[in-house]
């Protein structure tokens, strides 16, 4: 098996191949930006993907036992099955929404 080289030994060519391609990755710039932002936004929605899960199971499954953490007042009004359709409607809005950023 190969050795893998040192980074400083790599740095002069990986430098020389910048060099040669930054004029035609230029004009590209903006979608670059625009790619990176939308990898940052996929991984931050499936972060938030199992928040609406964990919701269902601590405030309307677990009710025989007090959450950590009590409801906003907002929610707390709210009967059972509310609070079921809005956690349903906030999992397909992160599953588009994620989709899109995917995309």
């Amino acid at each position: 098996m190969a050795k893998p080289t040192p980074l400083k030994k790599s740095l002069p060519g990986l430098w020389r191949i910048t060099k040669y391609f930054w004029p035609h990755l230029r004009q590209y710039r903006g979608l670059m930006v625009l790619s990176f932002l939308a990898l940052l936004g996929e991984v931050a929605l499936r972060l938030l993907e199992p928040w609406p899960l964990k919701f269902v199971f601590d405030h309307i499954i677990g009710q025989h036992r007090t959450p950590k953490r009590p409801l906003p007042e907002f929610l707390a009004s709210s009967d059972m099955t509310t609070l079921l359709t809005l956690a349903a409607i906030a999992v397909v809005i992160i599953t588009c929404l994620c989709a899109v950023a995917s995309y």
